[in-house]
């Protein structure tokens, strides 16, 4: 039966009322026990999906980034011209859900196994909507049977199979890759993995593995960067609001190891800065030694920008 207007503009009086006659001890017997409901574990957490921290993690604030007359152009360029360059569609995922609170982009190096976290996403924005350059939607209901509480969608189009939608509540999750298997794991059998601690951020951040960066970079397993490779646990790039530019932040396991690094990175940044032009936004760079990490701060150098489309490098005025 449908309630009419003065049903539903009485509902905070009664409520309200309720609690002063609870507070007051207004009863017609005995307090019943209040019960106390314990906040329910969601079905699917990504860190679930990996073994310890994943070798990639960037973290993203849209709102943020939006909001910034430097960056807020620049992220809506960079994911158009991944969408045009062949980047894969459900980048466009993306640029549907730039309100989101938060967006984590998890996974291996290769990215072929990777999860992306949209937390705070608008109650009212439906997945199956969203569409892909061409206006054919990314997503339809998967074959696969309900999960209450858990919505599940699939890719759809040339793509189908590649990515899996997970949406509870305002949190979506879209795996990719071997993660999707391993998603329909933890949902039968849910983890309990705390989550890994994320790199300060203001507006972006970058988070390598170190293992998996030396793994990839010869330059860090000899040669005069060899001590910068030595014992490092995490490359991160954070990028700061307007001009204040990038901070490059290294953590090693030892005193040792962040001291040798600390001397190499700062030959590294001199002998850069005497290359000419192409290295002037060095000039500027600052090398510091915090504890057990070496911090770079700089500038973000203008060729970043006049790379993409839309966006010059004298937007900076560096």
């Amino acid at each position: 039966m449908t309630q009419g207007p003065a049903a539903g503009s009485a509902r905070p009086v009664l409520a309200a009322l309720a609690l002063v006659l609870a507070v007051l001890g207004v009863s017609c017997g005995a307090p019943a026990p209040v019960a106390v409901v314990a906040p329910r574990e969601p079905l699917l957490r990504w860190q679930d999906l990996y073994d310890g921290t994943p070798e990639v993690m960037v973290v993203l604030h849209p709102q943020a980034i939006l909001r910034d007359p430097v960056y807020g152009p620049l992220y809506q360029s960079a994911l158009r011209a991944a969408v045009a360059r062949g980047a894969p569609s459900h980048l466009s995922l993306l640029q549907a859900i730039d309100d989101a609170e938060e967006i984590l982009v998890v996974g291996r190096r290769n990215m072929q196994d990777a999860a992306i976290v949209i937390r705070g996403a608008r109650a009212d924005r439906d997945p199956e909507r969203i569409a892909d350059a061409t206006g054919a939607p990314l997503f339809r209901p998967a074959s696969e049977a309900a999960v209450a509480g858990l919505r599940r969608l699939e890719r759809t189009g040339p793509e189908a199979g590649t990515a899996t939608l997970y949406v509870t509540a305002r949190t979506w999750i879209l795996v990719t890759g071997a993660a999707q298997a391993r998603a329909r794991a933890v949902i039968a059998h849910p983890g309990r993995r705390p989550e890994p601690v994320l790199p300060g951020v203001a507006l972006a951040a970058v988070r390598i593995d170190g293992a998996a960066l030396v793994a990839h970079v010869p330059a860090l397993r000899k040669g005069q960067l060899e001590k910068v490779g030595d014992g490092l646990v995490a490359l991160s790039v954070l990028l700061q609001p307007g001009r204040e530019g990038l901070v490059v932040r290294l953590d090693y396991a030892r005193d040792d190891q962040v001291a040798w690094a600390h001397r190499k990175i700062e030959e590294a940044v001199e002998v850069l800065r005497a290359r000419g032009a192409r290295w002037a936004f060095l000039e500027k760079a600052r090398v510091l030694r915090n504890g057990a990490d070496v911090t770079i701060a700089m500038p973000l150098p203008a060729q970043l920008m006049d790379a993409l489309p839309g966006v010059s490098g004298a937007d900076l005025a560096l």
